[in-house]
């Protein structure tokens, strides 16, 4: 998922943000907007929604 964000990229997330939540979540972010296969993100937003519905 994340092979197509550079490592430049990165650290610019690291460098403008001061918590790990927000460089976590953009971080997901451009991946997700960028990925090259969309089928594999619904699955794995359709993980994700299941494991927040369980807790």
């Amino acid at each position: 998922l994340f092979d197509n964000v550079p490592d430049r990229l990165i650290e610019r997330m690291i460098s403008k943000n001061h918590s790990l939540k927000h460089i976590a979540n953009d971080l997901v972010n451009h991946a997700v907007r960028f990925y090259v296969k969309p089928d594999d993100i619904l699955v794995i937003m359709a993980r994700v929604i299941a494991n927040n519905d369980k807790k």
